[in-house]
């Protein structure tokens, strides 16, 4: 029916005919007023509908009994709004699913890409920095001495390279990860270039700090080691009467030995500081009491 409407018959005498489209202009409101069916879905069921009464009014004319019977293959108004927003509740949570799971996969490859961005930054610092370290060392703290034989050269290289050796370890460690993580990744190219300008800039800082730690360390190695064990005593010497105890403790330092010269009472177990040895010197051979014990 090219005017989606039915021809129903025609007034015969006094008598009024049924009204379809008034009968449906009051379904559609009853729909309507439901509110879990949408204006869309709404024209979509008159359609379903029409097309039914469009079936039976190929042989008859449609009565309101008819116009019920249609209605009833379509569903009642509660059931249809009960669907109908079974369905919308559904899409809405698909939608959100798929947003979350979206955003989910989003926030995991930024985290993935910062992870081993971070890898090779740590992986560059500790290249970096065992290089600069060492470097450094051996050309900042070190004389003629030291490069005066081929055997000495080496020693001293062993000296300042080894303890910067958690640089490399660092290094091994955080490239061999991050390289691992890179397989799957397509813009491998970038995940290793952006990280390795930060590390570079940065390289006088950390740098800095590693050859201060390398410095410092016989300082506060010492403090430790005397505060677990005691002070480190590297000689001592007993006068001969037995009433006294000479020794030497090397106490910690930045630029150890640093020997200082003590005397016990062996009866009451007091101690008595004599002196400050000189610097340079490297070990202690012997200590010497004078004859009548009271000189050391």
């Amino acid at each position: 029916m090219d005017d989606g409407s039915l021809r129903f018959g025609k007034i015969v005498g006094e008598k009024a005919m049924f009204d379809l489209n008034r009968a449906i202009n009051y379904w559609r409101n009853t729909l309507e007023a439901n509110g879990r069916i949408g204006k869309d879905n709404i024209d979509e069921l008159e359609s379903h509908l029409r097309d039914v009464l469009d079936e039976l009014a190929k042989n008859i004319n449609i009565e309101e009994s008819d116009f019920y019977k249609a209605l009833a293959q379509i569903g009642d108004v509660s059931e249809l709004g009960e669907e109908f927003y079974k369905i919308k509740t559904c899409n809405n949570d698909l939608v959100e699913i798929m947003r979350d799971g979206v955003l989910a996969m989003v926030s995991q490859k930024v985290r993935s890409d910062r992870f081993i961005m971070t890898l090779f930054f740590m992986g560059f610092c500790g290249i970096i920095g065992w290089v600069g370290s060492t470097c450094w060392m051996l050309q900042g703290w070190t004389n003629s001495r030291h490069w005066a034989s081929l055997g000495a050269a080496l020693q001293t290289i062993i000296l300042f390279a080894l303890p910067f050796s958690l640089f490399l370890l660092i290094a091994f460690v955080s490239i061999t990860w991050g390289v691992k993580s890179l397989k799957i990744h397509e813009q491998k190219r970038k995940l290793i270039i952006k990280p390795l300008v930060p590390a570079i800039l940065l390289a006088p800082i950390y740098i800095f700090l590693g050859v201060n730690i390398f410095l410092t360390s016989p300082w506060w190695g010492g403090k430790v080691r005397a505060a677990i064990f005691g002070e480190k005593v590297v000689q001592s010497q007993f006068s001969d009467n037995g009433e006294y105890e000479a020794y030497v403790i090397d106490k910690p330092s930045f630029d150890g030995p640093n020997h200082h010269l003590y005397v016990k009472n062996a009866q009451d177990g007091s101690s008595k500081f004599i002196a400050r040895l000189d610097e340079d010197v490297d070990s202690i051979q012997k200590i010497y009491w004078s004859p009548f014990n009271d000189i050391v």
